[in-house]
């Protein structure tokens, strides 16, 4: 089990990289999320 501390801190990462996103334009955004899907 992870602890709490770390829950936040992927939740602080995850909700960082939305507020990202969302500063783009939608077409950029889901290109740079399907060229990082893909680039893994």
């Amino acid at each position: 089990m992870y602890p709490i501390e770390f829950l936040d801190l992927v939740t602080n990462l995850v909700l960082n990289i939305q507020r990202k996103s969302a500063g783009i334009p939608s077409l950029q955004g889901v290109g740079g999320i399907a060229a990082r899907r893909f680039s893994y």
